[in-house]
C-alpha cells in the first residue's frame, strides 16, 4: 500500500466510514485478529473512533499555537516600540556615555565615538 498518505481530514473521513460500515455491515463478532491484534466488533468501532479523537486534538492544539503566536505576535509588535522609546529616554536622561545605560541593556558610547 504505497503512494501518498491522506491528510488527518481525509484519515478522519475514512475512518468515520470504517465505523459506519462496521456498525452497518458487520455481525456482531467475538474476535477478529487485525494487525496482529484481537478486537471485538465495538473494541474495533473504539479504536478507530481513537484515531478520529486524537486528529481532532491536534486541530484544537494547532488553533490553540495559531491563537498564542497571533496573540505574541501583537504584544511583541507593541512592545519593540515601547522598548525602543524607552532606550532613547534613558539615554536622553542619563546621557550617552553614562554607565547606567548598562542597566537598560545599551552599551554606553565610549569617548570618541560619533
Amino acid at each position: 500500500m504505497g503512494g501518498i498518505k491522506p491528510n488527518r481530514s481525509v484519515t478522519q473521513k475514512n475512518d468515520m466510514q470504517l465505523i459506519n460500515a462496521i456498525q452497518k455491515d458487520l455481525p456482531p463478532m467475538s474476535s477478529l485478529q487485525l494487525g496482529g491484534t484481537a478486537f471485538t466488533t465495538p473494541s474495533l468501532v473504539a479504536f478507530l473512533q481513537s484515531r478520529i479523537d486524537a486528529a481532532i486534538q491536534v486541530e484544537n492544539a494547532k488553533q490553540k499555537l495559531n491563537d498564542a503566536l497571533s496573540a505574541y505576535q501583537a504584544v511583541n509588535d507593541r512592545t519593540r516600540i515601547i522598548v525602543r522609546d524607552l532606550k532613547r529616554y534613558a539615554i536622553h536622561r542619563f546621557g550617552e556615555s553614562s554607565a547606567t545605560l548598562a542597566d537598560f541593556g545599551i552599551p554606553p558610547k565610549r569617548a570618541g565615538e560619533p
